[in-house]
């Protein structure tokens, strides 16, 4: 009988457990489809269009701005292009009502600020690269921070000065001001200090057996390059050595100038110890080796580069060594014995010297054939190792014909801040009769700087 009764219940309860069980299904894809129905009244598409000219900023640099603009409305937003339209493109707005109406009027009121006011301030040249940062990552930084638009005019210049322009609400342009005027400060400090070090800086005097046409330098990744944004960018520079109008060095007024002082402190430093130089002293060399060598004008310590090697064969302590100043430009004979092994330590910086040629401008006697006078009215014009500022403007590049140094160099116009304005130091050769005036060298198609990797 228990089994009849076990039986029965079985029977009963079975379909109504299913029939729970489908209920609650049923409830809960009912529930689901529900929410979804909800979702999709709730969910919105809106097209914005936007003027081809905001696209790259309202994007960000590697999508930036856009995908902190996603994350922040929680919304998808895509761009596509109008047929026929070349001056707008259409930017859509995908997710919930209200944050799409976010996102819309975010975007809009990045692309015409309302209560919005533009200011234009007039920023030392200078300073541009500071403000900029590299890869223009201050600019942005400032620009995101305040909420402000800034674009720098690449083509207004006035007496040094280029034009940034900033655009937001007021408070958010005054505070972009404020931080592009914090950065215009940092670089004046920057170059108070190089000035500064100038000043320390004892005058080099020329160094013997300086040789027109015969100087070479190796390992020229090793050396600075002379760059500029555009053609009529000027750079400060000193002038460290001169050969001639046609060869002469130049070092750039950055921090490395700075870093240059102090290289030559620390090595003069080092190798004024005996037991260092007893550590590093040399019994052989060869032609392009990077050494070190004291100065016999200034008692300091540099780095220079093995030009040649005579070898006096019955007294090998009177072996001659011709050395290249790979951070000025000079040359000079010393016995080998003088001559030091470098530290590792001391090839972190750069070489300094930077080799050019004046454009426009060639001897009496035409080429690069100077005399006497001609250069030494020159050095009168440009103060080599005198370490005072001038502006230099690349307008071209040459073969350089010196044959131990291989490839291109810059053609320059040299300008004294302090001289006559507008009047390079070429034209003042000519005017004075010390250079002929000829055709200015043109610019190749190309110029390899695959090794520039400014760090400043």
């Amino acid at each position: 009988m228990a089994w009849m009764v076990k039986s029965l219940i079985a029977f009963v309860a079975l379909p109504i457990l299913s029939i729970c069980a489908a209920t609650i299904y049923y409830y809960h894809i009912c529930d689901k489809e529900w929410e979804e129905y909800i979702k999709n009244i709730r969910r919105k598409e809106i097209d914005v269009k936007i003027p081809l000219s905001c696209i790259g900023s309202l994007i960000g640099r590697a999508g930036t701005n856009i995908k902190e603009l996603q994350d922040r409305t929680k919304t998808k937003i895509f761009f596509r292009n109008i047929e026929g339209e070349q001056n707008f493109k259409i930017c859509r707005i995908v997710g919930e009502k209200e944050n799409v109406e976010e996102a819309k009027n975010l975007i809009i009121e990045f692309i015409d600020p309302k209560d919005s006011e533009a200011l234009e301030m007039w920023v030392p040249q200078s300073a541009i690269g500071l403000i900029i940062g590299r890869c223009g990552d201050n600019i942005r930084k400032i620009s995101q921070t305040t909420n402000t638009k800034i674009t720098v005019d690449r083509y207004k210049v006035e007496s040094n000065k280029k034009l940034v322009v900033i655009k937001g609400k007021s408070l958010n342009v005054a505070a972009a001001k404020e931080l592009i005027e914090n950065k215009i400060q940092e670089d004046e400090k920057k170059r108070k200090e190089l000035v500064d070090s100038s000043q320390t800086r004892s005058p080099r005097m020329k160094a013997k057996n300086h040789k027109e046409n015969e100087v070479g330098v190796k390992k020229e990744s090793h050396y600075e390059r002379l760059i500029t944004e555009s053609s009529d960018s000027m750079i400060q520079v000193y002038v460290s050595s001169v050969a001639s109008p046609s060869h002469l060095w130049l070092q750039l007024i950055t921090p490395r100038s700075v870093d240059l002082d102090h290289l030559v402190d620390d090595m003069t430093e080092y190798y004024s110890k005996e037991e260092n130089r007893i550590m590093h002293k040399l019994k052989e060399v060869k032609t392009g080796q990077i050494v070190a060598s004291r100065f016999e004008h200034d008692k300091k310590w540099y780095r220079v580069e093995v030009f040649s090697v005579e070898i006096n064969e019955t007294n090998p302590d009177e072996n001659k060594v011709d050395v290249f100043y790979v951070d000025y430009g000079d040359s000079a004979y010393y016995p080998l014995k003088e001559l030091y092994e470098l530290k590792p330590d001391f090839l972190d910086l750069k070489f300094q010297a930077i080799e050019v040629s004046m454009a426009g401008i060639e001897s009496k006697n035409g080429g690069e054939d100077w005399d006497e006078a001609s250069v030494d009215a020159f050095e009168d014009m440009v103060y080599p190792a005198q370490w005072k500022a001038m502006l230099v403007q690349v307008v071209g590049y040459k073969e350089t014909t010196l044959a131990t140094h291989p490839g291109l160099v810059p053609c320059i116009r040299l300008y004294d801040p302090d001289g006559r304005p507008g009047i390079d130091i070429g034209k003042r050769l000519i005017e004075e009769g010390f250079a002929l005036a000829v055709g200015t060298e043109e610019p190749p198609a190309s110029v390899d700087d695959d090794d520039d990797d400014d760090d400043d």
